[in-house]
């Protein structure tokens, strides 16, 4: 059994775990199975989150429409403040 968990979420391989013992006995083909399956369980979970953290790094796309994105929002309520002021106050009627 390792010690401590790999860095950056690595899965455990099978492999560095010395063989199962050679057993008949049912409850302990059981455990060697539930083992088994909580390193395979493991691994997944490993997995998963590799991939959210992959999927959550912000791209420079992402980093442009964060940043401009309210810079033209708010220039564009501006714009239509300034328009229906110049409208309302300036703009003879007819």
């Amino acid at each position: 059994m390792p010690t401590k968990l790999p860095e950056g979420d690595a899965e455990v391989a099978w492999n560095s775990f010395p063989a199962p013992p050679p057993v008949t006995e049912a409850e302990l083909i059981s455990f060697i199975q539930r083992f088994r399956r909580t390193v395979d369980d493991y691994n997944q979970a490993a997995r998963e989150r590799r991939t959210m953290g992959a999927a959550a790094h912000r791209s420079d796309a992402d980093s442009f429409i964060v940043f401009f994105l309210p810079l033209s929002v708010s220039l564009a309520l501006a714009l239509q403040a300034t328009k229906i002021t110049y409208d309302a106050w300036f703009k003879p009627r007819d």
